[in-house]
């Protein structure tokens, strides 16, 4: 993800790229378009090499949400903390063949000791790209039924990619 605007002056989408999640005014937005940096920061792209074995591409945990909280951008109505999400949903766009593994890890336990340990975790392979919501059953659908939840208000989680 290029972030752009900022630092350069650039702003290729009328967003005013300013890492917070309102507009600063700055940009005239023609047509309605609003400022999307609370997307942004929701929103993962990356490139993951043919077998280079899994990358975290998401870890919800008590340092990140520490370090979340800290941002002062992260202020205004929009702002999304994930702590205080009890129902996040993934939404995959992948474009070859991969597998998904999402853990699920004991926040008691690594607030008290720093230990991590994971309470539970599930692999699923997928022979081709993907779009759409993970599923409870982790297949994935552009359908918005039953959709996996997430939270991440009292549970923490990493997905890795491969």
């Amino acid at each position: 993800m290029t972030a752009t605007g900022l630092m350069s002056g650039i702003d290729l989408n009328a967003n005013s790229d300013d890492a917070r999640p309102y507009s600063t005014g700055t940009i005239s937005y023609p047509n309605g378009v609003t400022d999307d940096d609370d997307l942004a920061r929701k929103t993962i792209y990356g490139y993951i090499r043919k077998d280079s074995g899994w990358r975290l591409v998401y870890w919800n945990n008590p340092d990140t949400i520490k370090y979340i909280h800290a941002n002062t951008n992260n202020t205004g109505s929009l702002a999304v903390f994930p702590d205080a999400t009890s129902s996040g949903n993934l939404y995959l766009d992948v474009d070859a063949a991969f597998s998904i593994r999402i853990v699920d890890f004991n926040t008691g336990s690594y607030l008290a000791t720093k230990d991590i340990r994971i309470e539970s975790s599930s692999d699923t392979a997928y022979p081709y790209g993907q779009i759409g919501y993970l599923k409870n059953d982790n297949s994935i659908s552009s359908g918005s039924l039953d959709k996996k939840s997430f939270n991440l208000t009292n549970r923490n989680f990493a997905v890795f990619l491969s």
